[in-house]
């Protein structure tokens, strides 16, 4: 663990849905190189959690909106 500031980190519903799973993979592998101490892991897991389910959310507004789009065919 360093004693450097680290970086003010974002609120997750402000970050586009690249820069939170940019996040979370970045957070993932520091988690799972052993990195960081237990109190920064259960932080990250938090942060984490929060990151995927705004990227999930993020994917589920897109397909809505795909489905909005797509032509609908005449049934059958």
């Amino acid at each position: 663990m360093s004693n450097s500031p680290e970086k003010t980190e974002r609120p997750v519903e402000e970050l586009s849905f690249e820069e939170a799973l940019e996040e979370l993979e970045a957070l993932t592998t520091r988690m799972t190189t052993g990195e960081i101490t237990l109190r920064e892991s259960v932080a990250g897991y938090e942060r984490g959690r929060a990151l995927l389910d705004h990227c999930q959310a993020e994917l589920h507004r897109a397909q809505e909106v795909i489905e909005r789009l797509r032509p609908k065919t005449p049934a059958n």
